[in-house]
């Protein structure tokens, strides 16, 4: 999964991350609150971008009062001086400064979880990232700035090498190590978190965790955000999640300087580390070489890492009904634009935003976005009205049910559809699969070169010239008269019959034997499919699997086994048998 962490389940490390970014962002109290909305409205003009680098007071405020509200109303509190017995400097947000030289610039918020009845149930440390209390930012920062020796320069400071932390927090992480045994608290219920430098100190905590402060904290839970410092890759021990839109995610990735991730986009392949999320923001918009030039790449640190982004677009994407099926070995990018380039610019993946295999997808925004997949693509448009397109291979396409669109870039003679109302597949010329979830429009190409928008929930004349044969199993066993047929096998078991031409066959449930008929078919499995017997399918039939998280080559290979002279396709919660096929070729299988 996407966000996975240790031994927890999807749900259970989705919740981890959401509490973990909270907090984070609990840290900055409200700085710089108006760098989304300035985004947002004004995008990347040289004029707005010099007021995104100021600060709004009344903003700041804003963003401090909705925070906190999330933050306390689910039971977390500060840690105050008297509680752990260590008298310390605290601000009047209750935020724990360094302790000594550079480090007094370096800021942590010491957090309980209490229950109904008062009783402290976990810890958190959130430590902040570059910038300070608004009555002394400008010294704040340039201490911070200061610190980052620590991070940039190991060989150097190598009487410092990891010990940004204990510099700073030396005698408090030590109190707060005695308050946690005194209530009964293991390390597993502590939560170590932070942004920007502060990810980097929970990267510095997590690398000398074995042995500072007597081990203690070794099995403390380590998410660090905006930045993945640590130079061991320890999947077990930290989870580092960023943006690869974000310079500073990687300018330390490997506990090196790498100056050129201010530039130029790279991957480091760490396995305690995501790394294919990507904003799809105006920058993403400017024509090559324009935002190829590290110009631009630099200038994303004002939207790709800046916190109340990272904010947005963490909640999108723990929110969306696709979270389940991303995995880390997908492609995820996240529609980020302005105002001024939304209603006119498609959110799409290009080559370089495609790592590995295990699928592709598009996240909208809350606005109304225009949103283009190409080929084994999952879009997810949620709130707005929403513009979908499909321009190649087969993907699948989630509205909300409202007044999104589907452009299919056809006409109504070159387009095939089946539909139940709620759902709609078709298939282009082209030979790809769309099929698409609550979104009740499509505009097709007219005759005289114009456009129509139809509703698939009512009856038409044009609605009719789209639709091919539908049939279904539920009225019992079926067979296909005419080639391009849509046959669907639901509940209880069936035979179905294809004819010699391609055919569709969707499997929403029950289990059945297809007689495919021999020609260029297409198989669709939702989760939701039992156990599938195929005869005399070929090399040039495809099978899609709908609704499942993506696979790797790796998990593939592992997933497909022989038995005599037939394949299975072992998928856990479905199987498909291809009788009589021996050689399978990977490249059938399709994950939307």
């Amino acid at each position: 999964m996407l966000f996975n962490y240790r031994d927890y389940n999807s749900q259970a490390s989705a919740a981890l991350i959401q509490k973990a970014w909270d907090l984070a962002l609990y840290a900055y109290h409200g700085r710089s609150g108006d760098t989304g909305k300035l985004y947002q409205q004004g995008g990347i003009s040289p004029e707005n971008l010099t007021k995104m680098l100021a600060s709004d007071a009344a903003e700041s405020a804003q963003m401090k009062q909705e925070v906190d509200s999330r933050v306390h109303e689910s039971g977390w509190r500060n840690i105050t001086p008297g509680m752990l017995g260590y008298h310390q400097a605290t601000d009047s947000n209750g935020t724990w400064h360094g302790e000594a030289g550079i480090y007094k610039a370096a800021e942590l918020e010491v957090m309980g979880k209490f229950d109904s009845d008062n009783k402290l149930t976990g810890l958190a440390l959130s430590f902040r990232g570059t910038s300070g209390p608004l009555e002394d930012e400008p010294l704040d920062t340039l201490l911070d700035r200061i610190a980052y020796l620590n991070f940039l320069y190991p060989d150097v400071l190598a009487a410092q090498r990891g010990s940004y932390v204990e510099n700073a927090f030396s005698e408090l992480i030590e109190k707060i190590k005695q308050y946690a045994e005194s209530n009964n608290l293991a390390a597993e219920d502590i939560l170590i978190t932070g942004h920007s430098l502060g990810g980097g100190a929970v990267n510095n905590m997590a690398e000398i965790s074995d042995t500072a402060w007597d081990g203690f904290f070794a099995n403390a839970n380590y998410i660090a955000f905006a930045s993945m410092y640590m130079k061991d890759d320890n999947p077990d021990k930290i989870l580092n999640i960023g943006f690869n839109d974000d310079p500073v995610y990687k300018v330390i990735a490997d506990g090196k300087l790498n100056i050129a991730s201010l530039f130029f986009n790279f991957h480091p392949e760490k396995q305690s580390a995501v790394n294919n999320l990507y904003l799809y923001s105006d920058i993403d918009t400017l024509a090559e070489p324009g935002k190829s030039l590290g110009l631009f790449q630099s200038v994303n640190w004002l939207i790709g890492h800046d916190a109340h982004n990272y904010d947005n677009t963490l909640t999108t994407l723990l929110s969306s009904p696709l979270y389940a099926q991303m995995s880390r070995e997908s492609a995820v990018v996240v529609s980020y634009l302005s105002d001024k380039t939304r209603d006119v610019e498609w959110v799409s993946l290009h080559s370089e935003n495609t790592p590995r295999g295990a699928g592709q997808f598009i996240i909208g925004s809350d606005h109304d976005d225009l949103l283009r997949a190409a080929g084994d693509t999952r879009v997810d448009g949620r709130g707005g009205t929403n513009t979908f397109q499909a321009l190649q291979g087969h993907n699948s396409l989630y509205g909300s049910g409202g007044d999104d669109v589907f452009d299919t870039q056809h006409a109504a003679s070159g387009l095939n559809l089946a539909t139940d109302g709620e759902t709609f597949y078709t298939l282009s010329d082209e030979g790809g699969i769309t099929i698409g979830h609550d979104i009740h429009w499509l505009e097709i190409k007219t005759a005289a070169g114009g456009r129509e928008k139809i509703s698939t929930l009512t009856p038409s004349s044009a609605l009719d010239k789209l639709s091919g044969q539908k049939l279904e199993s539920s009225e019992g066993d079926i067979g296909a008269t005419q080639s391009d047929s849509w046959l669907f096998a639901r509940d209880d078991n069936h035979t179905l019959t294809g004819s010699s031409g391609r055919d569709m066959f969707v499997f929403e449930g029950g289990e059945h034997t297809v007689f495919s008929g021999g020609g260029e078919d297409i198989f669709i499995f939702h989760a939701t499919s039992g156990k599938q017997i195929i005869v005399d399918s070929n090399d040039q039939s495809q099978f899609i699997f709908h609704g499942l998280p993506g696979m790797s080559e790796q998990e593939l290979n592992r997933a497909i086994s022989s038995n005599g002279h037939d394949t299975i396709i072992d998928l856990g919660s479905f199987s498909v048998t291809l009788q009589n096929v021996t050689q399978f070729d990977l490249h059938q299988l399709h994950f939307i």
